[in-house]
């Protein structure tokens, strides 16, 4: 008998740069091929999270999910010092003010996105890889709209994951279109602390159902931190009680 095949599918919410987000979510949806075939018919009215009632109940959803004010204060003493180091540098230079303003805010960011990425966008994805079972998945399709391509193909490929799939938004499948859904979804209810009844019945018709391990503590993974030092696990205590209202 062959070994049935997957396909995983993965977008994010959530600016891990912008100091208005609280929380960074990546969605991974593993479902099989066949399932996978059959979504990527044209649905121009979908609502594409109530499209997961008509995969198999092998598919998966996970969600990675990083605490932005854990991040940004983690490695705080190491960006103080390159603020530091840049405040002298810039004040040492004869150039116009805007010149150096703008150039200190280019290499502050870029620090910012280096750390970022090799260290918790590496790990969203080295959780999906553990979690999903990547023995039996034939692609990975992945957006990464914050990072340049041949960065994060050398992160994928340093865990392992080889030719991942990279798009941008414009070019989405149906899958691609439904976990852009369920991070967004998920985002939505963090920052309005679960208080929307509709969202809550939404996550818990929709999506509960294929959650990793069937429950809220598999299928949401704290990433990097295992929830310690961030608000991971306050969360996804505070959907759990939210479900259970519903």
């Amino acid at each position: 008998m062959a070994l049935k095949m997957y396909r995983v599918f993965s977008d994010e919410s959530g600016h891990w740069n912008d100091t208005n987000h609280n929380v960074y979510i990546r969605a991974w949806l593993k479902i099989s091929e066949e399932d996978s075939g059959r979504l990527e018919q044209e649905r121009p009215f979908a609502s594409y999270i109530d499209l997961l009632k008509e995969v198999s109940t092998d598919t998966t959803v996970l969600f990675t999910v990083t605490d932005l004010r854990f991040f940004r204060g983690r490695y705080l003493r190491f960006r103080k010092s390159i603020d530091s180091a840049l405040s002298k540098l810039m004040g040492e230079q004869s150039w116009p003010k805007y010149i150096t303003d703008n150039a200190a805010k280019d290499i502050r960011s870029a620090v910012n996105k280096c750390l970022f990425l090799n260290i918790y966008e590496k790990y969203h994805i080295v959780d999906a890889l553990e979690r999903l079972n990547s023995n039996n998945v034939t692609s990975w399709t992945i957006n990464n709209p914050q990072f340049n391509k041949p960065e994060y193909i050398r992160v994928c490929d340093e865990q392992g994951l080889e030719n991942p799939i990279l798009v941008k938004e414009r070019d989405y499948s149906t899958e691609m279109k439904i976990v852009d859904a369920l991070s967004k979804l998920l985002r939505k209810m963090i920052d309005s602390k679960f208080s929307n009844p509709r969202d809550v019945n939404k996550f818990k018709s929709s999506i509960l159902p294929y959650l990793h391990s069937n429950n809220i503590n598999g299928g949401i993974k704290a990433v990097f931190t295992n929830d310690e030092g961030s608000r991971v696990s306050a969360w996804k205590d505070s959907l759990s009680r939210a479900l259970g209202d519903t």
